[in-house]
This record gives C-alpha cells, structure tokens and sequence, in this order.
C-alpha cells in the first residue's frame, strides 16, 4: 500500500507541476472559494481518492470497466456541450478504450483489469475533472461528484464500513454492495446491470444540471421506475420459485 500511494503522488505531482490544480470551489450560499495554498493537498487528496474509486469497484467481471464506459461518455458529453475540448478530447480516449477492454472483459471475462488499469482510469478522470475553466465554478466539481456517484458511494461505504469494524482500509473483503446484492440472490449479470443503470441514472442528472434540460428529469423518474420494476420482478419471480418448490 505504501508503494502503490507513492507512486499515486508522484502522478498528482506531474498534473500540479504542468499547472492543474483544484484552485477553486462554488459554495451555494457563499459564491467562490480561492483555495490558494489549501489546493495542493485537496488535489492530491481528490486525485487519490478518485483513482482509488475505481480499484474499489472493480469486484465483478465487467464492472469497473462498464461505470467507466458511462463516466466517460459522461465527461465526454459535459465536454462538447460546455466546450471543455480538453476534457472532451481525453474522455473519448478513455471511452474507445474502455469499450474495447469490456468487450472481453464482461462476463465471463477473458481478460481483466487489475490494479494498474482500474488507477489508471480513476487517475483519468481525475485529471478530467480539475480541467473546468473558472468561468464554470457553480458546477466545476459538482458534475465530476455526481458523474461518478457509483464509486464515490462504494468507496464510501466502504471506508465508514472498515473504519467502524476497525479494519485496515487497504484490506479487501467481500463486504461491497454488489457482494450484498448477489447474498440477497441476485445474478452475477443482473447485479452488474443495476449499477449500470444506476450509473446512468447519475449521468443523466449531470446532463439535466448542465442543460437544464426538464426532459431529461423525466427520463430520471422513469429509470427509477424501471430500476424499482426490476427489483420487483426479481423479488417476485424468487417467491415463485421457492413456492413451488
């Protein structure tokens, strides 16, 4: 673990020494924060924290790789509407990449990610999301936040899980929420389905706050909709089978 964090901060070190840094953030009631010395360590706290994000996830075949498909196209899409052309041009990389690796990598999975891979891509969205010009801070870290709400919420989970049972957080177990959605007898592949929508679902909430777009609030009521059906449905057809059986 050691190792592994020295080498993340030699990589916050060459985003910061090429002059990107998180030097502000929108406060709501307040306006715009300038971090000025504080920036430092909140970048190498955010970039490692997001580079981490997707090692967490990475518990299923196809998993990380598919949140990484939706963030992508995500980052990619903010990109060309807001004109980040930066942002837009790396998240196309990343999304060809990604879709080419999950080919083989959704299951049964012939090949997989590992370590280096799943850094690697939190590492690129990270970059991605300190590139916002100062004229978009309102919403400069909220749509990366948001974007990519699945692995914040699993790396949270994840940390208050181990740090109330008094575990080491670097420690793996089999205590992730798609380890608890397979207990409740969901399939493998039905589990990794539920995360992706739900990954849609948070894609399609940036898309409604940078367009301000009501259509696509809609869109948001009826994916909920059709994630509670799913469950449902799911939940239904267990009965049955335990019924007759």
């Amino acid at each position: 673990p050691t190792t592994k964090l020295f080498w993340q901060l030699v990589a916050v070190a060459l985003v910061i020494l090429f002059g990107y840094r998180i030097r502000f953030f929108n406060l709501p009631s307040y306006g715009l924060v300038q971090l000025g010395f504080l920036s430092y360590p909140l970048t190498a706290i955010w970039f490692i924290g997001v580079s981490n994000t997707i090692n967490l996830i990475d518990g299923l075949d196809g998993l990380a790789t598919g949140i990484s498909v939706i963030v992508a196209l995500t980052f990619f899409a903010a990109g060309i509407i807001l004109k980040i052309h930066l942002t837009a041009l790396l998240a196309a990389g990343l999304l060809g990449v990604c879709l080419a690796f999950l080919r083989y990598n959704y299951p049964p999975a012939k090949i997989f990610m590992g370590d280096s891979g799943s850094l690697f891509l939190g590492y690129m969205f990270a970059v991605m999301s300190i590139l916002w010009p100062k004229s978009l801070a309102a919403i400069a870290l909220t749509v990366p936040i948001i974007a990519l709400g699945v692995p914040i919420i699993e790396t949270l989970t994840t940390f208050f899980r181990r740090t109330l049972r008094k575990q080491k957080f670097y420690v793996a177990d089999n205590r992730h929420i798609h380890h608890f959605l397979l207990d409740l007898g969901l399939s493998r592949r039905l589990t990794l389905w539920l995360f992706y929508l739900t990954s849609m679902l948070f894609s399609l909430l940036v898309m409604a706050l940078i367009t301000q777009n009501r259509n696509l609030l809609f869109l948001l009521v009826l994916f909920l909709m059709a994630f509670v059906l799913i469950l449902i449905l799911h939940r239904w057809n267990s009965a049955t089978d335990s019924t007759r059986g």
